[in-house]
């Protein structure tokens, strides 16, 4: 049977026919962009995907956030520095500096370690020879409201915990080894290149470098205390 192609029903069907084969050459060709699909967000811990517009996928995605902080240990800033860690003990966290004793008395000043974990009793104690807070010329800073007070210049007698450590102070880069027990008055040990048999720091205690990398590689921010006392003498 001849096809009649002037007839509006064959002039119809042959221009939705070479629409589709047009249609069809696009979608084949690789030069013409198309978005990639999209991937799910999938859960860390159990590698399936997790619709965090629902209630029990905002849920789940708490929980998580959760656990991730229970498992960062607080010591981690030290870990997250470039401060040489040579001196630190071969069972950290494990052993660790449980408490840093601080006499204030002259004219050595000395400063005791005590640890605590399976290898406390294989680890230097001390006592190291320091420098602590001067004063200004005419407080008291045996008075111990007075040593705590911001603006004294006095080592902050007393009991306090590690707080956090810096790689040297600010102000003094050659002052390295910062471990901060005292951060609102920017109180801490570090070393120091003299560390003279009188007070004379504004407040920190300063250490021979040995002294000081030891303390700042092994102790732990909230669990080492810092206990300060002793008479304090010029």
């Amino acid at each position: 049977m001849a096809i009649d192609w002037n007839a509006p029903a064959t002039r119809a069907s042959v221009l939705a026919l070479s629409a589709i084969v047009l249609l069809g050459f696009a979608a084949c060709d690789s030069s013409v962009p198309r978005p990639a699909p999209a991937a799910p967000i999938r859960d860390s811990s159990f590698n399936a995907p997790v619709d965090f517009t629902s209630d029990a996928g905002a849920a789940k995605r708490g929980e998580d956030r959760v656990a991730e902080l229970k498992n960062v240990e607080p010591f981690h800033p030290v870990e997250a520095s470039n401060a040489d860690m040579s001196l630190r003990n071969d069972d950290y966290p494990h052993t660790y500096i449980e408490s840093i004793h601080v006499d204030l008395t002259s004219p050595h000043h000395w400063v005791t370690l005590t640890w605590t974990g399976p290898r406390a009793d294989r680890q230097e104690t001390g006592p190291f020879h320091s420098s602590p807070g001067r004063g200004l010329g005419y407080n008291d800073c045996d008075n111990t409201d007075e040593s705590t007070r911001n603006g004294s210049n006095c080592t902050p007698k007393g009991e306090n915990v590690v707080e956090g450590f810096s790689d040297y102070l600010p102000t003094y880069p050659r002052c390295k080894f910062v471990t901060w027990f005292n951060k609102s008055r920017q109180i801490a040990f570090h070393s120091h290149w003299q560390v003279p048999y009188y007070p004379a720091s504004h407040g920190c205690v300063r250490l021979p470098a040995h002294a000081a990398q030891l303390i700042h590689n092994n102790s732990r921010i909230g669990e080492t205390r810092v206990i300060v006392d002793g008479t304090w003498s010029r």
